[in-house]
């Protein structure tokens, strides 16, 4: 016998209201009392046969039967006084057994009571025992309910039920034995007044305990369970009453009280009567040739008869033609033994077919011939037509999740599909049929196929996710044919039935993912595009930077070139000088010759001209190899990858290369933490940001209304915990206040048409904030100059992903990974 008891957590407002007939409510409490006259009654006789312990013993047990089967009685004519908004029935084996304890209660009475002079410790030890059993009774009673509900108990009241049954069994006891011992003169008084209190406890605690008792909507079948319907019961506690009163009949003969034992079977024949007139369940007793011998009023309303219309007629007239097999199938089980359960149609006078739930019993008489049977119906109308609406809603929800745009997965608590929509089976290849009943990772690549039952187990145990989120997920599945793609997965856990269960939602985002490949493709051809501009309008300027150093040196290579002829043909006259030395022939006219040369070639002018001319030139090449590598190092940094960079290294060789935007309208003044560290990012990407921020500078210089002389430009760098702070500042125009939130939009931009795409600072957010998880901010003041300060990550183990969020402002975008 399972108690459930509830807890905070249960909603008590969502529990079923339940009635009470309050006839039968009056006539539970008369079989009670009635029961406990038995009891007395019998008590008498049990005082008699003190000397004869084998009397004694004898009605003893006829007692304690009696008043359980008293009790007993009172329970059931109490449940059939209750009702719910579903179908009750009982379970026959714990409904028959849950009248031992109700025996063994009569039997601690007669006990108790049987023997003169019981102290108040024997009365207390009574009361107890009998409390306990009444409540016992009552309780495994309830555990024979069988109802489409959750039953749980109050455990306050049910505290309270079991107290009251001890207290007042203890009441009645005490009282009886008062009345008995103390009152022998007051007959009426002890006839009356024992019955009414000891009927009291037993009724007491049965509404008390129904009291601590919640029904919950459950939505298991009614037809689907193995029972009895209530009013068998109606007839079982008729014929428990007809015991009572046999029993009362044969203390009475006993007793010399035949004329109370016929008054008491004739109110018990009444009870009986009374419980089929007012029972809702139908009663329909019919001979061997199943011709209607009786009904009562719940099978005319069933019919919509009157009982002239029904009496007399055979069974098969109300019944519908397609139920006759059963029929004969039926009457052979119960020629067998066995008990009858199962739906029939019975067909109204209007035509129309009422379903309903049978519970048929044959009757035998003491030869054992059968006598007709007994049928028990309930209508099950509402029933059916709950059913009805319920199957009309779970085909509205499957035609709404089969014409859904997107992938529904219903699997259980150990991940066997339930449910795979339309859009599913076109998504994965597979038929709904050869997924359900199957385990999802089916659907899944490795490694999640081998481990999924593991995340539902951790899940089960824990509350814990893996692959199950809220909120949704990227990840790779499975088709049919092996192929892996990607889907959006949102996983919710719910309960149905009461059963966990798991709902997905699966959106196949194969073209998203190709489309921001696509996009990044584009991106970057964007930024190289850029770059390819930048270069461009870059390659004047640096053609004239290295046309300057490349000009002179011409020039002094000229001149080396014919210095070096003269030096030569002096050289040549000093040799054959030497030569006419040897042979002593005339020197004059060579010497003349080779002075006439020295003062054409001016050989203390090249003296001191040709170590200049080589400086010179050797300067003028070293400034070309500081342009070329400059922009080399702009242009190719040598790696497409995120490597560590000199960020005041890519500011100077930005600087350089582009020295012509700037020096003919600003100073660069720079200012850089020489003890910054090395940072991870894309150095070519960077030095497309800090171009774009130095180019931006010179021209909002060249643009000032008003200037004179150069402007400035400052350059500075600085470490800030774990970023590097980089400052661009100039002194030019600033940025006018209605345009201040759109610059870093794409393709906007102030400047006149084929001077500026508008990319520029959109790159640079993009690059800064997208690919570096970084910030870009700004302050400008009108006609003061304005300032842009980029703030990057010196340690970004991977790019920001292209799905991060970007925030932003009128003042500034910073970037967070998702």
């Amino acid at each position: 016998m399972d108690l459930i008891f509830l807890s905070s957590s249960i909603d008590r407002s969502a529990a079923y209201s339940g009635l009470y007939d309050p006839k039968l409510v009056i006539l539970s409490y008369v079989i009670a009392c009635v029961a406990s006259f038995c009891a007395l009654t019998i008590l008498k006789n049990n005082l008699s046969h003190e000397e004869n312990p084998k009397g004694r013993m004898l009605w003893q047990t006829i007692g304690s039967v009696a008043i359980g089967i008293g009790i007993w009685s009172m329970h059931f004519i109490g449940m059939l006084a209750f009702s719910l908004p579903v179908p009750i029935a009982y379970d026959p084996l714990i409904t028959t057994l849950s009248v031992l304890p109700a025996i063994f209660a009569g039997w601690i009475v007669l006990k108790l009571l049987g023997r003169a002079g019981p102290g108040l410790s024997r009365l207390a030890i009574g009361g107890l025992l009998m409390g306990a059993g009444i409540g016992l009774m009552h309780y495994v009673g309830m555990a024979g309910m069988i109802v489409d509900a959750r039953m749980y108990y109050d455990p306050l009241l049910f505290a309270a039920s079991v107290f009251v049954a001890v207290i007042l069994s203890f009441a009645s006891l005490y009282f009886l034995y008062f009345v008995q011992e103390r009152w022998r003169h007051q007959v009426l008084l002890k006839r009356i007044a024992g019955p009414l209190i000891m009927g009291a406890a037993i009724a007491t605690m049965h509404y008390t305990g129904m009291a601590a008792t919640f029904f919950f909507e459950n939505g298991n079948a009614f037809h689907d369970l193995e029972y009895y319907h209530p009013t068998v019961f109606g007839v079982a506690v008729g014929v428990a009453s007809l015991v009572v009163i046999s029993l009362t009949a044969l203390a009475g003969f006993l007793d010399y009280r035949y004329q109370a034992a016929a008054r008491f079977a004739s109110t018990s024949q009444r009870i009986l009567d009374r419980l089929l007139e007012n029972t809702g369940q139908g009663y329909w007793y019919v001979n061997n040739d199943a011709v209607t011998i009786d009904i009562n009023p719940a099978m005319c309303r069933i019919l919509d008869r009157s009982p002239e219309q029904i009496i007399g007629r055979s069974i098969d007239d109300f019944t519908d033609s397609g139920n006759q097999d059963i029929f004969e199938e039926r009457a052979e089980k119960r020629e067998q033994g066995e008990a009858e359960h199962h739906e029939v149609d019975l067909r109204r006078q209007d035509g129309t077919l009422i379903p309903c739930i049978v519970n048929a019993t044959d009757i035998y008489d003491d030869r054992g011939q059968r006598n007709g049977s007994v049928w028990l119906l309930t209508d099950i109308t509402e029933l059916k037509e709950r059913e009805r609406q319920s199957r009309i809603r779970e085909e509205r929800i499957k035609t709404v999740l089969n014409n859904l745009i997107t992938g529904v997965v219903l699997i259980d608590e150990k991940g066997i599909v339930q449910l795979f929509n339309k859009f599913c089976e076109n998504m994965f290849a597979y038929k709904a049929q050869e997924v359900i009943g199957k385990n999802v990772s089916m659907l899944m690549p490795e490694p999640h196929q081998s481990r999924h039952n593991g995340y539902l187990a951790a899940y089960s145990d824990s509350g814990t996710h893996r692959i199950l989120g809220v909120g949704d997920r990227e990840l790779f599945a499975t088709r049919k044919d092996g192929t892996e793609f990607p889907i959006e997965l949102g996983v919710n856990g719910v309960t149905m039935g009461g059963k966990m269960m798991f709902i997905g939602v699966i959106v196949d985002i194969t073209k998203r993912k190709n489309d921001e490949i696509r996009r990044m493709e584009l991106e970057q051809e964007l930024v190289q595009a850029s770059k390819l501009e930048a270069v461009g309008q870059l390659a004047g300027g640096i053609a004239h930077e290295i046309n300057t150093p490349a000009q002179y040196i011409g020039d002094n290579l000229k001149f080396l070139t014919d210095a070096h002829k003269d030096l030569f043909s002096l050289l040549e006259k000093s040799l054959a000088l030497t030569e006419a030395a040897r042979g002593h022939g005339d020197l004059s006219a060579l010497a003349g010759e080779i002075d006439a040369v020295r003062e054409d070639i001016d050989l203390d002018y090249l003296r001191e001209e040709i170590p200049s001319a080589t400086e010179q030139s050797l300067s003028g090449i070293g400034q070309v190899s500081r342009i070329v590598l400059a922009m080399k190092e702009f242009s190719h940094p040598g790696t497409k990858e995120m490597s560590l960079a000199d960020i005041n290294q890519a500011l100077k060789n930005t600087i350089t290369i582009s020295s012509n935007e700037w020096k003919h309208v600003a100073e660069v003044t720079t200012m850089f933490d020489e003890t910054l560290p090395a940072v991870s990012c894309f150095v070519g990407e960077m030095n497309q940001v800090f171009l774009n921020l130095i180019v931006n500078a010179a021209h909002a210089i060249a643009d000032k209304p008003g200037r004179s002389g150069l402007g400035q430009i400052g350059i500075s760098t600085r470490a800030d915990g774990e970023d590097v702070i980089i400052r661009v500042e100039d002194d030019g125009a600033g940025i006018p206040e209605d345009v201040q939130g759109h610059i870093f939009n794409p393709f906007f931009t102030t400047k006149e048409v084929g001077k500026g795409t508008g990319q520029g600072l959109s790159i640079t957010r993009d690059i800064v904030v997208k690919r570096h998880g970084g910030a870009i901010t700004f302050d400008t003041k009108a006609g003061k100059g304005t300032t842009f300060i980029v703030r990057l990550p010196i340690n970004l183990a991977e790019p920001a992903k292209s799905s991060g969020s970007i925030v932003g402002d009128a003042n500034g975008i910073s970037g967070t990974e998702a």
